[in-house]
């Protein structure tokens, strides 16, 4: 069974606790279970937030919204069109410096929503990862098209770790891996799962990539592709496949990754007899700890017999009120949906087993052939972004409001004078409605993911 640690941050910023504990204090509410929210009305008093906002902003969540499933039905590729043959990549390849960009001339038959794939390379000196803005025909649909991750991938220099002069061991060098990767495009705070969409007219369009981290970003190919939908459910992926549940104990110890995307993951000692390895005189490696969303982590796994396995993680929340979500992946795909975003519970930062299971606790049944395949891990947040946009409107409408009232009443406060503000600003009895529906739905969205309710 895997020693490892889960310790990802849920970034809900201070918005989400502000709008609940306005709920909870404010409002004098205790945490309560929601039942069901009006999804109509959701909708409505967000529009009515966000439309009313000065500062006008398109976020991905919202761009899918006016885009649902308007999807492209081509595959094209297109060479950077300043790019120049590089040894050791198959096309042209241009290095971009910071600040410095190419476009890419694509022609599609069919206009919707398209995922791009970009072959990249670290070229300089640089050992951080790459971000990159990307704009279609000159334009950005969405703010996170703004900063776009172009991750690094290490591996250990060696298993055999180093000791320092008491004995304990030291975490080994990391090393970048300098050959082309291809990658989806994901925005530098993973808000989806699924890779970034982008909208492309039918005809030509031109798409920029500009370098907005440091010198030495080499790109190459970059293709545009109909997206894919094709997970199935565990209940058609169960029934594809004819085989024995395998038994028996493979165990694999979370140091012995074989590759990772982020430095962040690092290495840490836990003197505690049910971690391995474990020494009661010294210091040994046995945890493996990353805390940001889109960190990825894989793992080999050496199968001795086809057939169906139980998969079981020993981990650690840090978050002691709220679940944290990875996607697993075997051999580089979702075997099924069910293990996207997959919630490990909290554990009041204890060390606790997870199989991996269904809503009854009924562990899944993953098929694997004889021999070598991979396991990756990946931090999530999708499952809490729609409560963070919900809660960040909230925030940023307060925020104008507050201004807003401030004009009409002076930065000095009289307490003899009552204002009434609706007369001024009629639209302020809709606006908070607009809050407290919105704090209901973000109590909806959260609650199944912390044990004593939001």
């Amino acid at each position: 069974m895997k020693k490892r640690k889960i310790a990802i941050s849920i970034v809900l910023l201070c918005m989400v606790a502000v709008a609940v504990l306005a709920s909870v204090f404010i409002f004098g509410q205790k945490p309560e279970y929601v039942s069901d929210v009006d999804e109509h009305k959701v909708e409505a008093a967000y529009n009515l937030l966000k439309d009313s906002l000065r500062t006008e902003t398109m976020s991905y969540h919202d761009f899918l919204a006016e885009h649902a499933e308007n999807y492209g039905q081509d595959t094209v590729s297109a060479e950077p069109k300043n790019g120049t043959s590089v040894d050791g990549y198959d096309g042209l390849a241009a290095v971009l410096d910071y600040n410095a960009g190419s476009d890419y001339i694509v022609n599609v038959k069919t206009s919707g929503l398209y995922q791009f794939v970009l072959d990249y390379k670290p070229m300089g000196n640089s050992l951080a990862d790459f971000n990159i803005e990307v704009k279609v025909n000159d334009s950005r649909d969405y703010e996170e098209m703004k900063n776009i991750m172009l991750p690094l991938y290490w591996t250990d220099e060696t298993k055999e770790y180093p000791k320092d002069r008491y004995g304990d061991e030291m975490a080994p060098n990391q090393l970048v891996k300098s050959d082309w990767t291809s990658a989806y495009l994901y925005n530098n705070t993973y808000v989806s799962v699924k890779p970034l969409l982008f909208y492309l007219q039918s005809g030509e369009n031109v798409i920029s990539v500009t370098n907005i981290s440091g010198d030495g970003l080499g790109i190459g190919t970059l293709t545009a592709l109909e997206p894919t939908f094709t997970t199935p459910a565990y209940s058609d992926y169960r029934s594809r496949q004819d085989g024995e549940l395998i038994d028996g104990l493979l165990k694999i110890n979370s140091t012995d990754y074989t590759l990772k995307n982020t430095t962040q993951a690092i290495y840490s000692t836990e003197n505690n007899p049910a971690l391995t390895p474990h020494d009661s005189e010294y210091k040994k490696l046995n945890t493996l700890t990353w805390t940001e969303a889109g960190s990825e982590i894989t793992y080999e796994l050496n199968v001795p017999k086809n057939g169906y396995y139980h998969i079981a993680f020993h981990y650690k929340n840090g978050k002691e009120e709220f679940d944290v979500f990875n996607t697993i992946k075997i051999d580089g795909e979702v075997p099924f949906t069910e293990l996207q975003s997959y919630a490990f519970p909290s554990t009041q930062n204890n060390w606790a087993n997870e199989t991996l299971c269904d809503a009854d606790r009924k562990p899944y049944e993953i098929y694997l052939a004889k021999g070598s395949h991979s396991l990756t891990l990946r931090s999530e947040q999708e499952p809490i972004v729609q409560a963070w946009q919900y809660a960040k409107v909230i925030c940023e409408h307060v925020s104008q409001l507050e201004l807003e009232i401030t004009k009409i009443t002076g930065s000095g406060k009289d307490k003899n004078r009552t204002w009434q503000m609706t007369r001024y600003l009629p639209l302020i009895p809709d606006y908070l409605e607009a809050y407290a529906t919105l704090i209901h739905a973000i109590k909806y969205e959260l609650q199944d993911d912390t044990p004593n309710g939001v």
